[in-house]
């Protein structure tokens, strides 16, 4: 396919997908927006060739942004970021590196809050993703970037579901919270039961 049809195809399965679904539910949402943009230039993704669905998005994807927050009543909101390739190759000049060895190679990739991201180590994406709080060190989800979008598209993106992988991936079971419950109003197919069963058969370390 041509990159044009690529674009189209990934805009149509994953941000009118998710978008169609905030629309439908018009009456429960506040706010919603979201933007897309072809990949304008030509770059060498070499250092990508190891996670072949980074490496496809970057060849016909520029950025990706979504952001919805429910009515007051729901108390949830949902965001995701997905940085530009010139931006990932960046990074972070706030990580110093040199006092946490942690974060040499890391860079983010899903911008989604001002404190919190997920990312990966641009000299090993084979490692995956990793969640990242601003004040703390990288956490591996286990997930490559195909997984996540999976993920992604099952969760809406809402508030920090990536805690959710990470609970998971540090082998311990989700347990129903107001936030669970609340998504649940929002969105009635989804349960923890499910979002547990796709995490685990997306895992990259099994």
């Amino acid at each position: 396919m041509s990159k044009q049809d690529n674009f189209t195809k990934f805009t149509e399965d994953y941000n009118i997908a998710i978008y169609r679904e905030l629309i439908m539910i018009n009456d429960k949402i506040e706010f919603r927006e979201s933007g897309i943009e072809a990949a304008s230039k030509e770059y060498d993704l070499e250092l990508l060739e190891s996670d072949e669905g980074l490496k496809y998005f970057y060849e016909n994807i520029d950025f990706w942004f979504l952001k919805w927050k429910a009515k007051p009543e729901y108390n949830i909101e949902g965001s995701l970021n997905i940085l530009s390739y010139e931006k990932l190759l960046i990074g972070d000049v706030d990580f110093e590196p040199e006092k946490n060895k942690r974060m040499k190679g890391f860079t983010l990739l899903d911008h989604f809050y001002n404190e919190a991201a997920v990312g990966l180590y641009l000299d090993q994406p084979e490692r995956g993703l990793f969640y990242f709080e601003f004040d703390g060190d990288p956490k591996p989800l286990h997930l490559d970037f195909d997984g996540y979008l999976k993920m992604l598209k099952y969760t809406r993106a809402f508030s920090y579901w990536q805690l959710s992988i990470v609970t998971l991936a540090n082998g311990n079971p989700l347990t129903m919270t107001d936030k669970y419950k609340n998504v649940m109003k929002l969105f009635p197919d989804f349960n923890i039961e499910e979002l547990t069963g796709l995490y685990e058969s997306l895992r990259i370390d099994k």
